[in-house]
């Protein structure tokens, strides 16, 4: 029977409230790639390599686990 291994795991939840509440498609297009672009230099800023990392974009949000 192979050995069990655990890891430790931490998720980050990140949501834009309101995000279609009297923006437009291009204006919610606009959000997502600011949310994109902040959340990747977060990652690079902190070093974390892909291997160690899950982004799962969600439309108006994200859910980071490393």
């Amino acid at each position: 029977m192979p050995e069990t291994v655990t890891k430790s795991a931490k998720y980050i939840f990140l949501d834009i409230v309101g995000f279609t509440h009297n923006r437009s498609v291009e204006a919610q297009t606009d959000l997502i790639e600011v949310l994109n672009r902040v959340v990747l230099d977060a990652v690079s800023m902190h070093g974390v390599d892909e291997e160690n990392r899950i982004l799962l974009p969600t439309g108006d949000g994200i859910v980071w686990c490393f």
